[in-house]
């Protein structure tokens, strides 16, 4: 298939934009009902355009979509089959394979597009949300700040550093510092603790990489790392003498809005259905003081354990390994950059699912094609490269992934 519209920003965004809805939408039923319809169009599209491609899914994608896959298939067969299960697993399968393939052979198309669309989605979420077009945030309630807002603050440093150093134009850096600005300093005013932490451990990374002691360690060590640290957590807050702990370096709102209760509770019920799971958001635990039940349990090692059991956990686990195994933590500084917000997010994932919405996965591609996107074609097809200064990103014709 001949695609013109590879070297097109516009088409990009608009095949990847229902895959990344946001939550304050769901207010308003025609937007929300856009949106649906965009994504019937935009799955179709998608998966007419790898078939007719051939295209041959990376280890990434494919254990995705056996994690995707087997999350789907587990809630149907329990009766959980609605229009979020699709969007949420099918989907993020899906929009895993088209980033994939865009970024392999148009990675500026794929970086630029996607500052546009974040940059977008922070001044609006800043303009219209709260009170303005929006009665909460465009992006929802203050805690999405935390798995909408990291994610893309991941890709505006990455892909702001990336495509400045690429081709010399600030309008990567000027949009890049729109989504950090504008997402940042609502993090800032809303006080979102566990935003904020991942935050200062993605910065904090970022200079003790260039150090060399911690760049040695191999990526994968990491996701163990921060797997376990998660669990030793979980685990010792049950403990009445760690909470004080936990609330001093997590913040007073981990037992305020009944994370630790909803941990207790989940823990309870995973050991009910250890294997399997309950199925995609079909566990409902009480959040304590609030006396309301939730499916969003607050962690997301904890979260893939209910959902999907220990098969689904693993899953999970392994497809983060598989996303960091190859980054060069040791070659320059985009990958350390990159590498540092995921271990930010990690941390964050104490608390949060980051996954809970498709941004995540979405730096998981980026980190798993690293190095293909650092080595991209520079020069124009047919143009002598500029002398003194690097050339545009420009349309490469790889083999098939």
């Amino acid at each position: 298939m001949k695609i013109r519209p590879l070297q097109s920003k516009a088409v990009f965004v608009l095949l990847i934009l229902p895959f990344f809805k946001l939550a304050g939408m769901s207010e308003y039923r025609w937007l929300s009902a856009l949106f649906d319809a965009l994504f019937l169009f935009s799955a179709l599209v998608t998966v007419l355009l790898l078939v007719r491609e051939r295209f041959r899914m990376s280890a990434l994608a494919r254990l995705n979509w056996a994690l995707q896959g087997y999350l789907f298939v587990l809630t149907a067969i329990r009766g959980g089959m609605d229009s979020s299960l699709v969007r949420n697993t099918l989907g993020v399968a899906l929009a895993v394979c088209l980033l994939e393939w865009w970024l392999l052979r148009s990675p500026r198309v794929v970086l630029e597009g996607l500052l546009w669309l974040f940059a977008a989605y922070a001044l609006a979420n800043a303009a219209l949300g709260h009170g303005g077009l929006f009665q909460t945030y465009l992006f929802g309630q203050r805690t999405t700040l935390t798995v909408i807002g990291l994610p893309m603050m991941a890709v505006a440093c990455y892909a702001g550093y990336l495509g400045y150093q690429k081709t010399r134009r600030l309008r990567f850096w000027v949009l890049a510092a729109a989504i950090l600005l504008g997402i940042g300093g609502m993090m800032v005013r809303e006080a979102v603790s566990t935003a904020l932490l991942g935050a200062g451990v993605a910065l904090a990374m970022v200079l003790l990489l260039r150090g060399g002691l911690l760049a040695r360690i191999r990526p994968a060590a990491y996701v163990l790392g921060i797997a376990g640290y998660n669990f030793v957590i979980v685990g010792v807050q049950q403990f009445s003498y760690m909470r004080f702990l936990i609330e001093t370096v997590l913040g007073k709102s981990m037992t305020l809005t009944g994370r630790l209760s909803i941990w207790n509770l989940t823990l309870a019920a995973i050991l009910r259905k250890p294997v399997f799971g309950y199925g995609f958001r079909q566990l409902f635990v009480s959040r304590g003081a609030y006396a309301t039940a939730t499916a969003y349990v607050h962690n997301n090692f904890l979260q893939f354990w209910a959902d999907g059991g220990i098969i689904g956990l693993a899953l999970f686990l392994c497809l983060l390994v598989v996303a960091v195994r190859r980054i060069p933590l040791r070659e320059g500084v985009a990958p350390r950059l990159l590498f540092a917000w995921f271990v930010g997010m990690g941390m964050a994932m104490i608390s949060e699912a980051m996954t809970a919405y498709n941004y995540f996965y979405l730096v998981l591609v980026l980190l798993y094609h690293l190095e293909a996107t650092l080595r991209a074609p520079m020069r124009r097809a047919g143009t002598p490269p500029t002398e003194g200064r690097p050339a545009p990103w420009t349309h490469s014709n790889p083999s098939r992934c």
